[in-house]
Parts: structure tokens; C-alpha cells; sequence
């Protein structure tokens, strides 16, 4: 009976955390980035930080809409390894893009996600209102020229806007310009103020649009990419955000985790022990897998790419649910 309780519940935790890591799987080792993942973002003065922030973004743009063609024009379901490279690049750029954002003040936890949705949504703003002239932004020179010192203030602001880029005066970016924190919190608030607006010529038109209907967001896993070929309305925002399908997956993962709880529970009730180690497993079977499927929502909720307060919400349940495991 003893080695029977055992066996029982290391297979089902095996099945849990098999189910788990294939959730997690996004491209494959293959998926090697065309452009140098470790060259740090330009950000030398304010108008490095923008003309590279504007470059890395509209390349993205370019290899996602590439891709998104090269896959619709297959006659596969999944995404072919060639589509899944050219998006791994797009992600790389977008995340070189989002190093030029002031993030320190976004909680550790949401500022990945943050970061490449806060890019996305600057590049849609700036794609909607009138720039100045790249000569007219302080360059290296014009800030060299000033006599500051690495971590003395300067700030330029956009004109006509509130978007300030700042040198970071404290912490392991001193010297650099970056997006603002304070312009890090406004950018959702400005994108839905012009998001109705024409775009100007060479804009990166629609990029939200495509990264919030896409799984996995900037990376999606192969196993996901048949959810391009789902009607338009079900990959349309509905509700904090998330598209039809967001939500539909997400709580059919919820019941799943739900019904896989309820059976350990049932099954261990129907358990005889007759060993404490026995008893031990009988006792320990619940929490472990409420904290392992817990932790397969989450991951499974950033393939759907579930994004902005949906997704804090349910990494904070996560959170919870495997701390409260711990102390069972």
C-alpha cells in the first residue's frame, strides 16, 4: 500500500510539472536573434535615446508584420521555424527598445510586461503627433557642452507634451537619458487620448492592436500560433484589455486547476495510510498540486499574453497561493 500511495502521488505530480514546463515552452533554442541581444541601448543623450527608441521599434514592426504574412501565407497550423525566428527578433528589438524607459519605479514583478506594452504604446504616440527635428534635440555635443557632471539633472521634453527624457541621476543607469518614471506612468493615459488620431507618414500603424491579439505577445509559441486564424471579433479587446479568447482561456485553465484539486482531494480522502510516510504524502498531495497548477495558470496566462492589471492579478494570486502551499 505504501509503495501504491507513493507511486500515485509522484505520477501526478510528474503529470502537473510535465504540464507545467510544456506550457512554458516558447521558441526553441534556434531561435537566434539576427541583431546583437547584448548591445546596450543607445542612451547617451536625449537624442540618441529617441532615435534609437524610434529605430527599434519600427524594425520590430517591419520583421512582426513579415512574419505575421510568412505564417498566413503558409499552409501550416503552426508557425514555422523561419516565422519563429524572425519573431524572436522583433522581441529582441522590442526589449532593447523597452531599456530606453525608465522602469525603476515599476514593481519588479509586472516590469517585463509593462516595459514592451509601454514601448509599444510611446512608438503609437509618437507615430500621432508632430516631432521636432532630430537636430533640434540635445545630442552628446550640445550635452558635453553644458559642463554637467554624470549625475547632475537635465531633462527635454517632447514639445507640446508632458513626455520628458531625464538623465537618471542615482542607481546603475547614472549618466543615462531615459523615457521618464513619470512619463512611464502617463504613456497608457496618452495612448487612449490618441489613439483616434491619424498616423503620420512611416508610422508603425496598428502595432498594439497586433501585440495584444497575439499570443505569447512578442514571442509566440508555436503550439499557440493556430489562435491566428481565429475569427477578428474573438481576438478583439473585451474587458480590462484582454481579447475574447484571453478570457475564455484563461478560465477554462482556471476550471482545469479547479478539477484537478477536487480530484486530489477526493482521491486522498480515499487513501488508507498505513505508514507516516504514507500519511505524510496523503497530507502533502493537495498543497503541492494546488501550488503547481497555480503556478501553470500563470504561466499559461503570460502565453495567452494576458497583460497590464489582468495579469498583476493573477501573478499576485500565484503569489499567494504558493505561499500559503508553503506554509500547509
Amino acid at each position: 500500500m505504501r509503495e501504491s500511495i507513493a507511486s500515485n502521488v509522484l505520477h501526478v505530480c510528474f503529470v502537473v510539472t510535465a504540464t507545467a514546463s510544456w506550457l512554458a515552452c516558447g521558441p526553441g533554442p534556434g531561435s537566434v536573434s539576427q541583431s546583437n541581444p547584448l548591445a546596450p541601448p543607445n542612451t547617451s543623450s536625449p537624442r540618441a535615446t529617441l532615435t534609437t527608441f524610434l529605430g527599434n521599434v519600427q524594425t520590430a514592426y517591419r520583421i512582426k508584420l513579415a512574419a505575421r504574412e510568412a505564417y498566413f501565407e503558409s499552409d501550416g497550423l503552426l508557425a514555422s521555424d523561419s516565422v519563429l525566428r524572425m519573431s524572436e527578433r522583433a522581441a529582441r528589438l522590442i526589449d532593447q527598445a523597452a531599456g530606453h524607459l525608465d522602469l525603476s519605479e515599476v514593481p519588479p514583478r509586472v516590469r517585463n510586461d509593462l516595459g514592451i506594452k509601454s514601448a509599444i504604446q510611446l512608438k503609437e504616440v509618437l507615430d500621432r503627433i508632430a516631432l521636432p527635428p532630430l537636430e533640434t534635440v540635445p545630442g552628446a555635443a550640445e550635452i558635453e557642452a553644458l559642463g554637467l557632471g554624470r549625475q547632475e539633472a537635465f531633462r527635454w521634453r517632447i514639445p507640446g507634451t508632458e513626455l520628458d527624457i531625464a538623465r537618471v541621476t542615482e542607481g546603475p543607469r547614472t549618466g543615462e537619458f531615459l523615457f521618464s518614471p513619470e512619463t512611464v506612468a502617463r504613456i497608457a493615459a496618452d495612448y487612449e487620448k490618441v489613439r483616434t488620431l491619424p498616423y503620420r507618414g512611416g508610422a508603425s500603424e496598428g502595432f498594439h492592436e497586433i501585440y495584444v491579439k497575439t499570443p505569447g505577445g512578442m514571442r509566440p509559441p508555436r503550439w499557440l500560433s493556430w489562435t491566428g486564424r481565429m475569427p477578428a471579433w474573438s481576438r478583439s479587446p473585451v474587458i480590462a484589455g484582454q481579447a475574447f479568447y484571453q478570457w475564455i482561456g484563461l478560465a477554462l485553465v482556471v476550471l482545469l486547476v479547479l478539477a484537478v484539486v477536487l480530484a486530489a482531494r477526493r482521491w486522498s480522502r480515499r487513501m488508507e495510510p498505513t505508514t507516516p510516510v504514507a500519511l505524510m504524502l496523503r497530507r502533502l498531495l493537495v498543497p503541492v498540486i494546488f501550488g503547481l497548477t497555480a503556478g501553470a495558470v500563470a504561466v499559461f496566462a503570460e502565453k495567452l499574453n494576458i497583460t497590464g492589471s489582468t495579469l498583476a492579478v493573477v501573478q499576485m494570486l500565484e503569489s499567494s497561493v504558493i505561499y500559503l502551499t508553503s506554509a500547509w
